[in-house]
């Protein structure tokens, strides 16, 4: 139920935003047009500890064991163009954002039993390695100007994006000597905030490959403005992402 909560709300402002657009462009040159889009990202995260010892202290560690992971986004965009130089878009969309741990020794308490000799074998070494999910539904709000607006276009944006906390999961690997893995999959209750902002820039290149489609390519770049969580050691995401889709125009 909270899910479908969140969808009608994301999805209305998009409908009425469309509509707004349409009625404005009608029987002129079309200026509104939907696409559907994806982005791989390189995810991370900067924390900011308090002033007290044990924070620094784990603040210290986390910045030697972790590390940046490949994410994704995906969804919808809705674009309206005001003028040949000025466009204004809203999106929908689902996103994986996190980061992982560098792989760790691990000598691991797992005793076993030879059967040919008897003998009890009671550690062994492995490593192990921790991901960080943390599931969004981002609505991206942007207004891109174009420098070159001929069939290849080129393009800045800046924006805003209100992301939507759905889940957050941890994912523990452990690679055995003996060449065995496991994995286990658990959902965290840090108290994560639900609605993080997200700045976001890119430059990028818009090719016509019609009157009515066209593709986009832009690398962007986005960065909380606030923690993820309120906690002593403050946490804020960031990525750079190659934004790409694919767009009709109405």
């Amino acid at each position: 139920m909270k899910i479908h909560l969140y969808l009608l709300f994301i999805l209305l402002p998009i409908r009425v935003f469309c509509q707004n657009a349409d009625t404005t462009s009608h029987a002129k040159q079309s200026r509104l047009s939907i696409g559907i889009l994806f982005s791989p990202e390189y995810s991370y995260r900067t924390i900011s500890p308090d002033q007290s010892a044990s924070s620094q202290e784990i603040t210290t560690s986390r910045n030697s064991t972790e590390i940046y992971r490949i994410t994704y986004s995906a969804g919808i965009i809705c674009v309206y163009q005001l003028n040949k130089k000025i466009t204004l878009s809203i999106g929908t969309e689902y996103s994986d954002k996190g980061y992982k741990t560098k792989s760790s020794t691990l000598f691991l308490y797992n005793p076993t039993i030879n059967p040919r000799t008897g003998t009890v074998s009671s550690s062994s070494t492995g490593t192990a390695t921790f991901i960080y999910h943390y599931y969004y539904i981002d609505i991206p709000i942007k207004a891109s100007y174009y420098f070159i607006a001929k069939r290849v276009k080129i393009y800045v944006s800046l924006g805003l994006s209100t992301n939507i906390n759905l889940s957050d999961y941890n994912t523990a690997t452990l690679d055995y000597s003996d060449g065995t893995t496991t994995s286990s999959t658990e959902k965290t209750n840090n108290g994560f905030s639900t609605i993080n902002l997200q700045a976001i820039a890119g430059v990028g290149t818009r090719y016509d490959l019609s009157r009515k489609l066209y593709i986009m390519v832009e690398p962007t770049f986005n960065y909380s403005i606030n923690s993820i969580v309120q906690a002593p050691i403050r946490e804020y995401l960031y990525s750079f992402g190659l934004n790409t889709s694919v767009s009709w125009k109405f």
